[in-house]
């Protein structure tokens, strides 16, 4: 267990590293409800960017923006999971910065009739063959 949470850290460095060296931008943050817990597997991304993560079972989260996308631009950075309402924040990207964003998400309960579970189902058929002798 621990050599996976060491290879999962060293790879975000790896990571976070070889991207500020390009001149990418860092979020990271957590996410939590209104009492404080925080909100583990919460979507947090940028929608016009198609960029994003999901937080760990801390609420944390951290990502990185590549450079050639980071232009100095304002964008919408937006965190949700089921149960709880969207809450999107603006962001000015900047390359080479570390941005740290926390979200607060209130409960919405009704919010669960968005949720479409669809299923497929299969069938088998097997056929007996007879044999003569």
């Amino acid at each position: 267990m621990w050599k996976r949470i060491l290879l999962a850290v060293g790879t975000s460095a790896l990571v976070a590293s070889v991207a500020s060296a390009q001149g990418g931008t860092t979020i990271s943050g957590t996410v939590t409800n209104e009492a404080g817990a925080p909100l583990p597997g919460a979507t947090v991304f940028i929608p016009s960017l198609n960029v994003g993560t999901q937080t760990n079972d801390r609420g944390q989260y951290t990502f990185v923006v590549p450079g050639s996308r980071a232009a100095g631009q304002t964008i919408q950075l937006t965190a949700r999971v089921i149960g709880y309402s969207a809450r999107s924040l603006p962001v000015t990207l900047t390359p080479g910065q570390s941005l740290s964003e926390s979200f607060v998400l209130a409960s919405n309960p009704l919010r669960l009739g968005d949720v479409v579970v669809t299923g497929a189902g299969t069938t088998t058929t097997r056929e007996k063959l007879g044999v003569t002798i």
